[in-house]
């Protein structure tokens, strides 16, 4: 990565003064990413929270969303209690300084934001909660539930 300075020098002619700043741009995301370790190392410590929510996360993934998405309930309503459920793990795993599934949480939860509004005209959700979907989020080996709790295993 380069960074480029303009001078002004005799008779009204610029001098640009390229520096490489690559190796500071890595120092610095180093430097970010242990920080990040550290700031989850001492909230891991500091309670059992972390435990109970690791655990209530990979239940959410594994069965309860799963179960969620076989209902027969109205669509409506499995796209609020997903959106709902999302917002909340988000929001949990970022005050342990989990980033990386709570990255992925985030872009979950901008597609149930599209499905808790109705189609224009419709009582029907954004999000259409059909054979399709469901398979991406509870497929075993692929899907997101799946990649969600790879996430943070990684993470840990």
């Amino acid at each position: 990565m380069l960074k480029a300075e303009y001078k002004l020098v005799e008779n009204d002619d610029v001098m640009v003064v390229l520096t490489d700043v690559t190796d500071e741009i890595r120092q610095e995301d180093k430097v970010r990413s242990e920080r990040q370790r550290l700031e989850m190392v001492a909230a891991v410590t500091e309670s059992r929270d972390f435990f109970d929510t690791v655990k209530d996360f990979r239940s959410f993934t594994l069965f309860d969303l799963p179960a969620i998405l076989q209902s027969v309930v109205d669509a409506q309503v499995i796209v609020k209690t997903i959106y709902r459920e999302i917002h909340t793990f988000k929001g949990l795993l970022n005050q342990f300084a989990l980033f990386r599934p709570g990255h992925a949480l985030n872009f979950l939860r901008n597609i149930f934001e599209v499905g808790r509004t109705q189609v224009p005209g419709t009582e029907q959700p954004g999000l259409f909660i059909g054979p399709s979907i469901k398979v991406a989020f509870v497929s075993r080996d692929h899907g997101i539930a799946s990649n969600l709790n790879r996430a943070l295993a990684r993470t840990c």
